[in-house]
């Protein structure tokens, strides 16, 4: 017999390693957010939380718990998406397991969504909370205006975070999800939200950024940390850049000249403060780059294949 389940339009995926105190402040503020009618899929990548700890409903909502051995945030993201299609839903929103949202912040996800059915992806703004800036970093993007972006050649315009964002599922199907050699804790270790963005782009859909949507990061690096984070950052996006010019030829030059223009102006577009030497930032993209180019990508999907045995 089928198990028979109330299907939710908005499900709203977290994914967490070893925060479970951090994790139960999350969920809180999701819970506590609008819609009250809402899927809310954690995917626990430690074995490590126990949900009988944690809200399973509140006002409408309803908390489903997957434990998985798998490792990096894309294969987890994935996860909660399959999940999240499972059950009916049409849209799923993200943030990460050290933040707290606003009150609003999906309904702003929402809105976006109901303008206009081709927009695939929305971006809200992740400010950073409170920090000694001479002790570290917190990484924030902050949305300055509410815009819709289209072609691989507005993707210079889109560089935000994956903290806050939210995707059409039913778009997210036909451009194959998120790239798991890219994102936190994969072989690329980040970038896999802007890999996807450039792919719907590519596919002919919007993507969108709102004030309307907010969420405050307390996922504070001290200095050396800072410094891994942000070459970790820059090799995924070598690797992510080098694949879009491949799927977008001469479109995809645009983007790339405007990024070599933030860097020669010492700019960037997501705020951490602290940032490595130039050399080694450029060695860290371009060594993302030639990964990119060299390693086999699956026609359909836009996925890398293979990456780790390419690299090792």
């Amino acid at each position: 017999m089928a198990l028979l389940m109330h299907p939710f339009k908005t499900a709203v995926v977290v994914c967490t390693r070893y925060r479970p105190a951090q994790l139960f402040d999350t969920l809180r503020s999701v819970l506590q957010s609008g819609p009250a009618e809402k899927l809310v899929i954690i995917v626990d990548q430690s074995n490590y939380v126990e949900p009988a700890h944690f809200p399973a409903s509140a006002e409408g909502s309803q908390v489903i718990w997957i434990t998985s051995k798998t490792v990096g945030l894309s294969v987890a993201r994935n996860i909660g998406v399959a999940e999240a299609v499972r059950r009916g839903s049409e849209f799923v929103a993200f943030t990460d397991d050290d933040c707290l949202v606003d009150a609003q912040w999906l309904v702003g996800f929402i809105d976006q969504f109901n303008l206009d059915p081709t927009i695939a992806m929305v971006f809200g703004s992740t400010r950073p909370a409170a920090f000694d800036s001479n002790r570290g970093v917190i990484p924030g993007y902050i949305v300055k205006q509410t815009r819709v972006y289209r072609g691989i050649a507005a993707k210079a315009h889109v560089e935000a975070m994956g903290a806050c964002m939210a995707v059409r599922l039913r778009a997210m199907q036909r451009t194959g999800g998120f790239d798991e050699a890219l994102g936190a804790g994969s072989t690329l270790r980040s970038a896999e939200e802007n890999d996807l963005s450039a792919r719907l782009l590519l596919a002919g859909y919007g993507v969108s950024e709102t004030t309307q949507s907010e969420v405050v990061h307390f996922g504070f690096r001290d200095m050396f940390e800072a410094y891994e984070m942000v070459m970790s950052y820059l090799l995924g996006s070598g690797a992510a850049t080098a694949k879009m010019i491949r799927l977008g030829g001469l479109r995809a030059l645009w983007p790339l000249a405007v990024m070599a223009q933030r860097w020669l102006l010492g700019q960037s577009a997501i705020k951490l403060h602290h940032l490595p030497s130039r050399y080694d930032r450029l060695r860290a993209f371009l060594r993302g780059a030639k990964i990119g180019f060299t390693t086999a990508i699956d026609p359909h999907s836009g996925c890398f294949l293979g990456i780790d045995d390419h690299i090792n």
